[in-house]
């Protein structure tokens, strides 16, 4: 199963203050919140709900969203926080040419502040099996073309899941 290529092309940018679900969107995973990430990857766990386990064990396609949302802090460069699905060990050095990638989000910072955002990457239909008992997202930070770790990065987001496409 394959991703396509990583990029910010395949995201919907939500709206940067007030993020929030679509009204008839259900969520599919539990929810994390408050999370930090600074300079080294962050790997997620997210609890698919009843309804996605039992749609993807029975086959049927689900168009899903992993949505990241709130994220705000500081950051002493631009940075680029590459997007895994269920790949835990990804790192600076894990192309985002990997079929796990599902793209990435730019921040640029002004004067040395994030200002608050969000994304949600449309996911493939994936078969549950593929997941286990969890979901795993991990966000990658890097700078510059060569994938550097970053230096002085603190940021937070504030809600990361998945949830229906609507």
């Amino acid at each position: 199963m394959a991703f396509g290529y990583c990029g910010i092309g395949l995201a919907l940018l939500l709206a940067g203050f007030g993020l929030a679900s679509p009204a008839n969107a259900r969520e599919l995973t539990d929810i994390a919140t408050n999370l930090k990430l600074g300079t080294a990857p962050l790997d997620v766990k997210l609890t698919p709900e009843p309804d996605l386990a039992s749609a993807l064990n029975a086959g049927k396609p689900l168009p899903m969203v992993l949505a990241i949302e709130g994220i705000e802090g500081a950051a002493a460069q631009p940075v680029r926080i590459n997007v895994f699905v269920d790949k835990p060990d990804a790192d600076n050095l894990t192309p985002t040419t990997d079929p796990r990638c599902a793209g990435f989000i730019q921040l640029l910072p002004v004067r040395g502040e994030v200002r608050r955002t969000g994304i949600a990457f449309e996911m493939p239909m994936i078969g549950y099996s593929d997941f286990g008992q969890t979901i795993s997202i991990t966000l990658v930070p890097v700078v510059g073309t060569d994938n550097r770790a970053p230096r002085d990065v603190a940021l937070r987001v504030a809600r990361l899941y998945v949830r229906e496409l609507d």
